[in-house]
C-alpha cells in the first residue's frame, strides 16, 4: 500500500468513499457530492493524502491548520475516511502513522480531531492509536431526535 498526497485523478474515488461512510450515527451533517467541483471547493485549503492499492483508493486523511494565524501553526486538524470494504484491515493506521511523520517532519506540535460519541468505534480506533480526550462539547448536535457529544481527541508528537 502506498500513502501519498492526493490527486485529480483520484477525485473520483474519492467522492465515491465520501458518499458512502457518511451517516448520522459518525457526522452532524450529510453530505453528498455529486461532481468533482464540489468535492474540490469542499477540500480547499486542505491537504488530502490517500492510501492506495493498485490504483485503488482504500482510504484517505485530509489536514490543515485549523486557526490560521501563526499561534497556531503547530496544531493539525484532520479528518480520516475508509473505503467500506477496505476498512478493518489497518488502512486507518497507515494513514494515520503517515500524518505523525509528516506531522513531525514539518515541526508539528499536536494533531486534533473531532468524534461524535454515537461513534465508539472511531473513538476506540483513536485511543487505540495514542490519541486522549482532550475536551468535550456536550449536547453540541441534535440528530435523529438526540443531543448527541462531539468529543475532541489530540495527539501529541
Amino acid at each position: 500500500m502506498e500513502i501519498r498526497l492526493a490527486e485529480e485523478k483520484d477525485f473520483p474515488q474519492l467522492i465515491e468513499i465520501e458518499n458512502n461512510i457518511w451517516t448520522n450515527k459518525n457526522s452532524p451533517s450529510l453530505h453528498h457530492y455529486k461532481t468533482t467541483e464540489e468535492y474540490k471547493k469542499a477540500i480547499e485549503g486542505k491537504a488530502v493524502a490517500v492510501a492506495v492499492e493498485k490504483e485503488e483508493v482504500l482510504g484517505y486523511v485530509y489536514f490543515y491548520q485549523f486557526i490560521p494565524i501563526a499561534a497556531h501553526r503547530f496544531n493539525l486538524f484532520f479528518g480520516i475516511g475508509v473505503k467500506p470494504s477496505a476498512q478493518s484491515q489497518g488502512v486507518g493506521t497507515k494513514l494515520i502513522d503517515w500524518l505523525k511523520r509528516q506531522a513531525k517532519v514539518h515541526e508539528k506540535r499536536k494533531l486534533s480531531l473531532r468524534v461524535l460519541t454515537t461513534n465508539p468505534e472511531a473513538i476506540s480506533f483513536y485511543k487505540r492509536n495514542g490519541f486522549v480526550e482532550e475536551g468535550r462539547f456536550k449536547d453540541e448536535f441534535f440528530i435523529d431526535g438526540h443531543f448527541v457529544d462531539d468529543v475532541q481527541f489530540a495527539f501529541f508528537l
